[in-house]
């Protein structure tokens, strides 16, 4: 069987399934694209994403020349969407978590980008200065300087509801800090809560208002944009892929071979 050049990798699962069978991949999936197989690989992985821009997007590559980055660079429709992963597609097959780990491995994401994630999904341009600085105190703790106060934020958002500027500095938090370190220490709420300098119980109470699932079960997802894609659905921002916003179960996306993987 030929190789397939793009492959969705879901949580909770060590099968990667072709991209071309999957509806709509659930939150805190992966896309796998395998530079090797097809040279129409990487169009196929923009396609995929402009349809599901929730999926981080992991390039298999045994190569890693000047050639190959400005390719990769010229087909990236955001920068930082990317994970580079120097191995083969054969490897990736045995170990999935090969990817998972090539995501977690990006440069971390920025007020600019959450921001920016915000305004493709909503198309609300209008808000995205005030979302970034939202972000920029969620990341540093402290309100900027140069930022508008509280209050005027929460002004420029009062017709962006139901969340306020508390609630998307708390979701930027979630993005820009915890999705990383959820996966680099034990798996204990605990443990990850006093890497980010955060008491356990909100942590848990974060994860289930904003992102509508427990925190065992966000701590099996990879990359900061199904946090901030989740947010918007559960507050209604914007509705979910499918119908009835209810996700095709793993069993009905046929996996891929093994003389598919090779």
């Amino acid at each position: 069987m030929r190789p397939i050049p793009l492959a969705v990798l879901e949580p909770n699962t060590a099968v990667l399934r072709e991209a071309s069978s999957i509806r709509a991949p659930r939150l805190g999936s992966v896309v796998v694209c395998d530079m090797a197989a097809d040279v129409f690989g990487l169009a196929d992985a923009r396609a995929f994403h402009a349809a599901a821009p929730w999926c981080p997007i992991c390039l298999v590559s045994e190569l890693d020349g000047p050639a190959d980055w400005a390719i990769r660079q010229a087909f990236e429709p955001r920068p930082g969407l990317f994970a580079l992963l120097r191995s083969g597609m054969d490897d990736v097959c045995q170990d999935p978590d090969l990817a998972r780990h090539a995501v977690l491995a990006r440069r971390p994401c920025g007020p600019e980008e959450v921001a920016g994630y915000i305004r493709m999904r909503t198309g609300r341009s209008d808000l995205s200065a005030t979302l970034e600085a939202c972000f920029a105190a969620a990341r540093s703790g402290v309100a900027d300087s140069r930022a508008p106060h509280r209050s005027t934020m929460s002004r420029h958002l009062s017709a962006f509801q139901p969340l306020k500027a508390h609630d998307w500095t708390a979701i930027g938090g979630l993005a820009q800090s915890w999705c990383r370190r959820a996966w680099s220490v034990p798996s204990s709420v605990e443990s990850v809560a006093g890497e980010i300098g955060m008491d356990p119980r909100t942590l848990r109470s974060r994860v289930r208002r904003y992102c509508g699932c427990s925190f065992r079960e966000a701590r099996a997802r990879v990359g900061w944009e199904w946090i901030v894609e989740a947010a918007l659905r559960v507050h209604g921002y914007v509705r979910p892929a499918c119908a009835e916003g209810r996700w095709p179960e793993p069993e009905l996306n046929p996996p891929l071979s093994t003389a598919a993987c090779g």
